[in-house]
């Protein structure tokens, strides 16, 4: 039953109906409260419908089940760089490295949400790192300044 709920909603996720399928990740989370993955899968249905604080809740969710989910992370960081909120989407991008060294895409963000902080030589490390990782974006910035 659990993996019916859970082929719905990633079906209608990726469909854009992210309504039903906060719907049924919430019908799968009942059958199955401890699994971290189904609450993070949810956020990221709740982060495209834009509702950010209740995002947050299922990701805060997800990483009391597993610390070690860099995912989650990942997207409560990009809730909060987009609420503006830099300094805790750098510790949830810090989390991120921490756990995926090798993330340019993560090591990019950062740097950007270090640059609107004014952390000019943070952010500039940051895009060296994501530029030697191979990321297009980073290296374009470093060719620009």
């Amino acid at each position: 039953m659990i993996e019916e709920y859970v082929k719905q909603a990633i079906n209608k996720h990726f469909n854009k109906d992210y309504i039903g399928a906060v719907i049924d990740f919430s019908k799968a989370i009942e059958l199955s409260p401890k699994d971290f993955e189904l609450y993070h899968l949810r956020g990221v249905s709740k982060y495209y419908l834009e509702e950010f604080d209740l995002a947050i809740i299922d990701f805060d969710k997800s990483i009391e089940l597993d610390p070690d989910y860099d995912e989650a992370y990942y997207y409560r960081g990009n809730i909060n760089y987009k609420l503006k909120n830099y300094q805790s989407a750098i510790k949830d991008y810090d989390k991120v490295l921490e756990i995926d060294p090798e993330n340019a895409k993560v090591f990019f963000i950062r740097g950007l949400a270090k640059s609107f902080l004014m952390d000019l030589d943070g952010a500039k490390l940051d895009f060296k790192s994501a530029a030697a990782l191979g990321l297009p974006e980073a290296i374009k910035i470093l060719n620009n300044k």
